[in-house]
Order: C-alpha cells, then sequence, then structure tokens
C-alpha cells in the first residue's frame, strides 16, 4: 500500500519516503549534458519565443530540430469513430496513442489503448486552436472516421487500457510538477532581481516587509513543490507501483503554487508585469494551463480523497463482517475487533501507540516538526472515518468534504516530503550547514498546521448547504440578481 494510503489508516510507512531519493550518480551526469545542451540551445533562440507566441505557431524548422534532439521521445501515443479535442501537438505528431471504448452497451468502463499513425486513412487533423497561453503550441480536434486498426496495434492489452493510461498520467502528472518546479524557480529570479533594482520612496522595494513576504512564500513553497515531485520521481525510479495517489498530489500541489509564484512575481513587478515587453504577463497565461492539464485539479482532488476512502471503506467492511460472525470464528473475529478498537483509541489520545504512527528515523533537531505531521495524522485517520461512517456509499456524491478530505492530504505528502528532504540535508551535510532548509521547513510546517486544523474544523461545522442554495439560485436566474442599479 502507498504512503498516502497507509497514512488515511493513520500508519506512517517511513521506508517508503526515507531515506530521501538520490539521483544516481551516472544519471545525474547523463541529465545535466541534457539539460545543459537543451538550456544552450534554447539561449540562443531566446529572442524568438515572444514572436512565436504572438504568431501562435512554431516555425517548421525548429519544430524539426526538437524532433531531432529527441524531445518528443516522451509522447507514447477494430474500427474507431469520433473525435478527440484539445490534443497537444496533434498538428504535429506522426503518431498517436488513443484510449477508446471497446466494451459493449452494458459494458461501458471497458477501455483498451491503441497506437495509430497520422497517415492511417480515416485520421484527419482539426485546425490550429487559438489558446490564451502556450500559444505557439500545436493544440487540435483529431477526428476518427470509420478508422480500421490492426491487432497488433494494441497498446498493452485489450480491456486494460485504463491501467496503460494511469501509468502514462502519473508520468506525465509529475513531469508537469517537473516543469512546474523550472518555472517557478525562474520567476524566483525574476522577481528579486526587480525587486532590488526597482526603488519607492528612496529606497529599493526589496526592504519592505511585503515584498519580503511574497518573495519568501514563493521560496517555501518552490522547495516544497521540489521535494514533492522529486520524492514521486523517486518512488517511480525505485520500482513502486503504487504512487498513483502521490502523483497526483504532486500535481495539483506544483501547479497551483506555480500560479501562485506567477502572480506573486507579476505583483512585484507593478507596472511592468503588465506589460508585453516583460516575460510575467506570458508565464502567467501559460502556466494557467497546468490546472487542467493531465486531469483538472479538481477531479484530482477528489481521486485522491476516494482512493483514500476506499481504503478506509474495505477495511469497516471488514469489521461489519467480523462483527455479524463472531461465533463463528472469535479468534479471527476479537483480533478484528482489536485492532480497530487500537486504532480508534490511538485516534482519541496520543498515549495510545499504534505499530507505524509515528517516525523514528528523523533527526532529533525535527523532532516539533515531526511531531505536528504524527498529530494530524492521526486527526487524518480519524476524519476519513468519520466521513465514510456518516455518508456511507454516497460519499462519492460529498464533494465539500472529500475536497477538504484531499486537502488535507496534499497538506501532508507534502509535509512529509519536505521533513524526509531536510533530513537527508542533515544527515550530508549537517545541521549548522542547512539552516536556511530547516527555516523552510517550520515556516511550512506552521503553513500546513493552520491549512489541515481549518479543514478537520470545517468536516462537522461548515456552511456548505448555504452555498449549495446560493450556487442553485444562480443558476436559476443565470445571472447574478441584487443590482443595486
Amino acid at each position: 500500500m502507498s504512503f498516502m494510503r497507509s497514512l488515511c489508516m493513520g500508519q506512517i510507512e517511513e521506508d517508503i519516503i526515507i531515506p530521501y531519493p538520490k539521483m544516481r550518480d551516472t544519471d545525474r551526469e547523463t541529465l545535466k549534458g541534457v539539460i545543459d545542451s537543451l538550456d544552450s540551445w534554447l539561449k540562443d533562440r531566446g529572442g524568438d519565443f515572444r514572436k512565436w507566441d504572438r504568431a501562435g505557431e512554431f516555425p517548421t524548422e525548429f519544430i524539426d530540430e526538437m524532433k531531432q534532439m529527441g524531445l518528443f521521445s516522451l509522447v507514447i501515443p477494430w474500427v474507431l469513430n469520433g473525435n478527440k479535442l484539445w490534443i497537444t501537438n496533434g498538428g504535429i505528431a506522426s503518431f498517436f496513442t488513443v484510449f477508446a471504448k471497446t466494451g459493449g452497451a452494458d459494458d461501458r468502463g471497458t477501455m483498451t489503448a491503441f497506437i495509430l499513425t497520422k497517415d492511417m486513412p480515416g485520421i484527419s487533423i482539426g485546425p490550429h486552436e487559438d489558446k490564451l497561453g502556450i500559444r505557439a503550441s500545436s493544440t487540435t480536434t483529431v477526428h476518427f472516421d470509420n478508422v480500421k486498426i490492426p491487432a497488433e496495434n494494441v497498446l498493452g492489452e485489450v480491456g486494460k487500457g485504463f491501467k496503460v493510461a494511469m501509468k502514462i498520467l502519473n508520468n506525465g502528472r509529475t513531469g508537469l510538477g517537473g516543469g512546474c518546479i523550472g518555472g517557478m524557480k525562474r520567476l524566483i529570479e525574476f522577481a528579486s532581481k526587480q525587486a532590488k533594482e526597482r526603488s519607492q520612496f528612496g529606497k529599493p522595494i526589496a526592504e519592505y516587509g511585503l515584498i519580503k513576504q511574497k518573495l519568501g512564500h514563493m521560496v517555501v513553497e518552490c522547495y516544497a513543490t521540489e521535494s514533492a515531485v522529486n520524492m514521486v520521481a523517486g518512488l517511480m525510479d525505485q520500482g513502486y507501483e503504487d504512487y498513483a495517489v502521490e502523483a497526483a498530489i504532486s500535481k495539483v500541489f506544483a501547479s497551483e503554487c506555480m500560479w501562485r509564484t506567477a502572480d506573486e512575481a507579476l505583483q512585484i513587478a507593478a507596472g511592468n508585469g503588465y506589460m508585453c515587453e516583460f516575460p510575467y504577463e506570458r508565464v502567467l497565461r501559460d502556466c494557467r494551463i497546468n490546472r487542467i492539464f493531465e486531469g483538472t485539479n479538481d477531479i484530482l482532488r477528489l481521486f485522491i480523497a476516494l482512493t483514500a476512502m476506499n481504503d478506509v471503506g474495505k477495511q469497516l467492511k471488514e469489521l461489519a463482517t467480523s462483527l455479524s460472525g463472531i461465533f463463528n470464528d472469535p479468534i479471527k473475529g476479537f483480533g478484528i475487533l482489536s485492532d480497530y478498537a487500537l486504532k480508534r483509541a490511538s485516534q482519541a489520545t496520543p498515549l495510545v501507540k499504534r505499530a507505524n504512527a509515528e517516525f523514528t528515523k528523523l533527526h532529533p533537531s525535527l523532532a516539533e516538526q515531526a511531531e505536528v505531521f504524527q498529530d494530524e495524522t492521526r486527526d487524518l485517520a480519524a476524519a476519513a472515518d468519520r466521513i465514510l461512517r456518516k455518508h456511507g456509499k454516497n460519499i462519492i456524491g460529498k464533494q465539500f468534504a472529500t475536497k477538504r478530505l484531499a486537502d488535507i492530504m496534499i497538506d501532508l505528502f507534502v509535509h512529509a516530503c519536505v521533513l524526509s528532504r531536510v533530513n537527508q540535508s542533515i544527515q550530508d551535510k549537517g545541521l549548522a550547514n542547512v539552516s536556511k532548509e530547516v527555516e523552510i521547513l517550520k515556516v511550512f510546517t506552521g503553513q500546513v498546521r493552520r491549512r489541515v486544523r481549518g479543514n478537520f474544523g470545517k468536516i462537522d461545522n461548515n456552511d456548505d448547504e448555504l452555498i449549495k442554495s446560493l450556487a442553485d439560485h444562480a443558476f436559476e436566474h443565470e445571472k447574478y440578481v441584487w443590482d443595486n442599479i
């Protein structure tokens, strides 16, 4: 079971996240060579990107050079009819990975993955979409009109397309998070230089508290994002297969931190940030899609919470079965009951200890931050149990509740990653040499504690029904009805 699924059961599987993953030296050297050559190649063309953004298209020679460098190698793309909307690289891709329903009318969930090439009869490409951001990238509709697909073009097994899709999505979500990290780092560079060069009231704005607050939060969120994304990448490299929840969390957190960083960097730049001659407005437009790509953050929150709820539900079902059959198999029945009672007691008070409910491998200097995490983990398990008992099978439709649980899970996973990373830094460099990383951990721990406390409090005390009533009123009238004029 994955780290986060275990966490919702009140267990801290620290062996999964400690030690913090490190890249192999050979991989680091290879990756550095790729990144250095790519950076050099992109810098040589830096002046053209603004022009291409305005034109809404990359020139053919640029696309050809990217193909020659292998930059599209991460895209692993019967009779097929239908359309696929908003396909990235749709106008330039030579082959596609297509997921299509292959079950009958009574088997709507069956899906198969196919590999199709652009030259197959019946495939046509729609026009280039005019977008808010990432304007030069090719986004089109792909049309399929009686496309005949040979059996050898099935990717994986017939009817097993969902497994293939999840693997691709997990990789894509992690990669998207990596892109957000790079964007956040560049924005921190822009914002810090801008704040030092721009003066108001006789001194650089970098000396004012509100500007320091913005930049400090940008640094904390960049470090936290990097910690989470690198952790998921490390799990993938180590061969873990159950990391879908963690990958989804890293994508949600990274894309939302990137958006806040872009917004605050533009704010620091003030009027310059709104002008097209500076990079901020394009970054803001380009990064907005990250909260939609690879599954919208709203849907991913439901996925994160409901996946965890499924495990809690299985435990409750096992408990109910034990209660009904306790006299047939009293040893097994009482064993399950005692385990559940111990779990509930440990959630109610830290005086009752359970196995895997605490960190044992963290540096002693991190005890305070670890204790916060452990307290929140106990509360998370109790909250998941309480929510599922309250709503039962109807939990799928209780999106206010599932969102709160997902937000708690997101915060706790990222917090665990930051703890693990700082712990590794202390081991590698010594406590005296990582003071700024410890400061980041302390700030982030405080942020997590406040957000998590707020979400726990709203599980039973909230204004959900009032919000739904107001939304229904707006849907009914299709407008805001309280104009003053």
